[in-house]
Parts: C-alpha cells; structure tokens; sequence
C-alpha cells in the first residue's frame, strides 16, 4: 500500500484513504521481530524533510501505540476472549511489548513525548483523540489501572484465570521497568489537553468543540473512558505497585542515570554552532520558545531554562536533554531519545569490532597451532629418517675387517672364551637404546614446546583484554571530569 516509500505523506483526501505508517502497525501489534527490517528502510535519522516534525510524530506515534495495545488486549480479556499477547516471545528472551518498547525507544524514538494531533485526519484522530498530551509511561498507568480489576470477581462480572492476570501483571511490569531505564520520568504532570498557545480546538484542524467531543466519545464507545488525573504516576501508589513496586522502579532509573554522555557516530548530524531556529507551530512536536517540544513543560528564566538539542534542532527542557554526545573534545546537549539512539549505535559498532578481533584472534590461534603441528610432525620424519640411515663405513676398513676379522676373531674366541659377534651385537643394542632415548626426549621436548606457545597465545590474549581495560577506563575517568 505504501508502494516501497517509508516516507511519503498521507493525508486523507478523497479517494485517498488515510495510511498509518508501517512502524505504526508493527508496534501496535508488538511484532518485535519484523519492526527493526521495516525501521532500517525508514529515514530517521534528523534533520527531517517534514518542517520541525518529531520521529514519533512522522512514525505516528509507535511508542504510544505500542502500549495502547495493551490497553485494547486488556479490554478483549476483559469481555472473554481467551487469545492474548502476554506470554513470552518464543524467539526473543522477553515478552513482546517489552521488546517493542526497546527497539523503539534505542531507535531514537522520544521515552518523554506527549501526543499532539496538529494536522491529522480523522482516522488518526479516532485512536489518538483521548490521549493528547499523554506519554506512553501514562497510557501504561492507564493500562495498569483498567488491569487493576480485572481479577477482582466482585467488581467484574466475567472471571479471567489466575494465569492470565499473573502474565498480564508481568507484562505491564517489564514495559514500566524497560522504560524507566531509558528515561521516562514518573513525575510529569497530568496530560494536558493542549500545547502552550496552542488549543484543543486548532490542535484538531480547527474543528469546533462539538466535533471533538464526538470524535472522543466514538474512541470512547470501544474503551473505558479515562480520568485524567489519576495518570499522575508518582502519586499513585496502585500504578506504582502495578509498574513492579518503588525498589524496582529505582533500580530501573539507576540504570538510566549511570550514563552521562556517548561518542559520535557518522548517522548523527550535529550542529556545531548554536543558531537560531525556524519555529513550527504547525506540525506535531513542533519547536517554539514558549514550551519543550517533547513533555510540553514551560520555559523560564531562571528554572527549565530553554535548551537546543544540537541533532533534532528543537527546543526542549532541562530534562529532555539530561545526556551529551561527545564529538572530538566537546560535548553536546541532545534529547534523551537520541542519545539512546547514539548509544545503540556504539553498542553495535563495539559488538562488531569484537566479532572481528574474535575472528582474527581464533585464525592466529589455528596458524599457530598449525605451524606447531608442522613442527612437530617434521621432527618426527627427520627423526625417523634418521634411524634407519646406516652409519657410513670406511671401504678399507670393510676389507680389513674381512680380511682379518675371521681370523683375529677365532684366535680371540680360542684365548678368552668370548665370542667377539655377540660383542658387537650387545654394542648395537646399547645404542639402538640410546637412539630410542634420544628420540624419546625429543618428543617431550616438542610437547613442551606446544605448551610453551599455547601459554604465550593466552598471555597475549590477556595482555590486550588488559590494554583494552586499561583504555575504557581511562575514558570513564574523563568523561568523570568532563
């Protein structure tokens, strides 16, 4: 439907129905598996063609679909249906959503964004309607409070198994924890219902009140109406204890506040140099002076101070913009979203550069190991040509000996009794027994050898493991200082 283009504009105009963008699709579903193929032929990297837009504006809102989702599994359960999503993924260690929400989020799609409907179409406007101003952490406290009774007999009239409720719990949980440690905040206020200086009624294509209402109220007929206010998570103890619990939940920011900053990569654009921006009221996550782009928070003087982040060039607050990326010897504000998106990228850049120093260290291993074995196997055909070699003689000392050892050797038998053949033969075995010797301590001695050089490969080995340490520590101790 899409005709090969991940990024082609999709408004609804006459017979030209409205398309939800393919990663949308995936992630509502929680197809974890196809979402990276379809995400590495999407442009996603900044600055867009789209006029100021966000990432997740442009996909439509992944994250948020993601865990809206949820939120309709939870309402299928809850009228009977048997067929559900919340069982672990036979492929991936985790459950779908949880992977999901991780390929998004480390894909550079915003933890903190809210919601916005500016310029969408009524399709978009039917999913989307009751959740502008929400991020996807609120629509999962939303989820987390509708799940909340699902078990409880006496306030639903339909009974869901223990092992449901128990997978839908654990399901919940590990999208709370793998959010947190990629930087959503728990304290964000309620979801507003607009942007400053933007209202409800432009945000929706300048419709009139009556038409929003109806547009919410069909959402409405298919889902549990949703109070506001009940969204503030750090206030809510059912939604803390829904998310895992506080010990849980602060293990999970721990997670995400042991990193400061990370290093460049060639897919990232920065600005160098501050510069004044064009604003963009008109689009989804559009920057202005007034509010960050992302949590929608206000700017002030002295507190939230306005901030740019040098990659998407959109004003955001303080705490969309707590990481740094380093390039050469300075450090640049960006948003939380691209930092995990510069940080995925070093993560796959180290994992490469490991795979090929393996594969090189394994192929010195076996060269080694082969010439070993050449040696040793060469030794072994010197060795044994050499045993069976017959000692050279001189000729005249054959004639002599012909000519007078049978003489010499009967009158030497006759005067002492001995036979000077059987001599000769007890000295050929003495020495055939030290050849034996010989050869003996040659092979120990190459055996000995092959172990020398497996130590001295390992020693190796450990000595750039040491280096490499070394190295990132040296790193760590500066980004400390800097």
């Amino acid at each position: 439907a899409w005709g090969g283009d991940f990024g082609c504009d999709t408004e609804e105009s006459g017979d030209s129905p409205f398309l939800f963008h393919p990663v949308y699709h995936l992630s509502h579903d929680w197809r974890a598996l196809d979402l990276p193929v379809v995400l590495s032929h999407c442009k996603s990297n900044f600055p867009f063609p789209d006029n100021g837009m966000s990432l997740s504006a442009s996909f439509h809102y992944p994250l948020h679909a993601a865990v809206i989702g949820l939120r309709e599994q939870i309402h299928r359960v809850r009228e009977g249906e048997e067929s559900h999503k919340f069982d672990v993924d036979e492929v991936l260690p985790h459950r779908a959503l949880v992977g999901t929400l991780r390929i998004l989020l480390e894909h550079g799609v915003e933890p903190n964004e809210r919601i916005e409907l500016f310029g969408c179409s009524d399709s978009f406007k039917e999913i989307f309607a009751n959740f502008v101003g929400f991020t996807p952490l609120q629509i999962l406290a939303v989820a987390a409070i509708e799940a909340k009774d699902i078990g409880d007999i006496t306030q639903d009239s339909r009974f869901v198994s223990f092992s449901i409720c128990r997978k839908l719990n654990e399901t919940i949980t590990g999208a709370a924890e793998v959010l947190l440690e990629h930087g959503a905040r728990l304290n964000l206020d309620i979801p507003p219902h607009s942007r400053i200086n933007r209202s409800m009624n432009r945000s929706v294509l300048g419709r009139s009140s009556s038409d929003v209402d109806s547009i919410i109220e069909a959402s409405e007929d298919k889902l549990p109406q949703i109070v506001r206010w009940l969204v503030k998570v750090d206030d809510n103890e059912d939604v803390l204890h829904a998310f895992g619990g506080k010990e849980v939940l602060e293990k999970a920011k721990q997670r995400w506040s042991q990193f400061r900053s990370v290093h460049s990569s060639r897919v990232l654009h920065l600005i160098r140099n501050k510069q004044t921006i064009d604003e963009s009221h008109d689009v989804p996550g559009g920057s202005d002076e007034r509010s960050c782009a992302l949590c929608w928070s206000a700017f002030g003087t002295l507190l939230n101070r306005r901030q740019l982040c040098r990659i998407t060039r959109r004003y955001v607050c303080d705490q969309c913009s707590s990481k740094r990326i380093v390039a050469g010897q300075d450090e640049y504000r960006v948003t939380d979203g691209q930092f995990l998106f510069a940080k995925s990228e070093a993560a796959k850049k180290q994992q490469t550069s490991r795979k090929h120093f393996d594969r090189e260290n394994t192929m010195s291993k076996r060269m080694i190991m082969a010439q070993a074995q050449a040696a040793r196997a060469q030794a072994q055909t010197t060795r044994a040509a050499v045993s069976q070699t017959p000692p050279r003689r001189d000729p005249k000392q054959s004639e002599r000996e012909e000519l007078f050892g049978g003489f010499i050797g009967k009158a030497y038998s006759f005067m002492t009794g001995e036979n000077p053949v059987d001599e000769e033969e007890s000295r050929m075995d003495s020495l055939s027994a030290s050849l034996e010797g010989a050869r003996d301590a040659l092979n120990a001695r190459g055996e000995k050898l092959s172990t020398l050089s497996d130590k001295t490969s390992r020693l190796a080995d450990q000595s750039r493991d040491f280096a490499q340490l070394a190295k990132e520590l040296e790193r760590s101790e500066r980004g400390l200082f800097w």
